[in-house]
């Protein structure tokens, strides 16, 4: 049994996927393949990715039983000691504090935040409306 999730792809790359496995929720597809079919529908999976996101899911003869991989992902499956364990991208403090500032920035620069571009898009067309 093996499972694929992927995000982000293009529809011709899930009816393909749909050939040899079952879409079971959008971008979830289960199946059980030898792993030489399985190996070939994760190449063919990198290959057609483009800017999306990958996640395989299979059974491995390790302690987990199971192994990861994945493509286009800020998380990726590392061996620690012989188990699986998934790495998260680092966001210290000051990176998500820098991004913050950014937002910030943005929003200084239009002059309107977007709440207040809303009440005023819709104050004109209510005062339209009167003439």
């Amino acid at each position: 049994m093996m499972v694929l999730v992927t995000t982000a792809v293009s529809t011709g790359l899930r009816g393909e996927l749909t050939r040899w496995l079952l879409e079971v929720s959008p971008g979830v597809f289960v199946g059980s393949v030898s792993a030489r079919v399985r190996d070939q529908i994760w190449e063919f999976t990198c290959e057609n990715i483009g800017s999306g996101r990958a996640t395989l899911i299979f059974p491995q003869r390790n302690e987990q039983r199971l192994g990861i991989k994945t493509i286009g992902d800020a998380w990726e499956a590392t061996d620690f000691d012989g188990m699986t364990l998934i790495r998260r991208p680092d966001l210290s403090g000051k990176e998500i504090m820098d991004e913050v500032t950014d937002r910030a920035k943005v929003r200084e620069a239009s002059g309107w935040s977007i709440a207040g571009r809303r009440r005023y898009y819709k104050n004109s067309i209510e005062r339209r409306q009167r003439k």
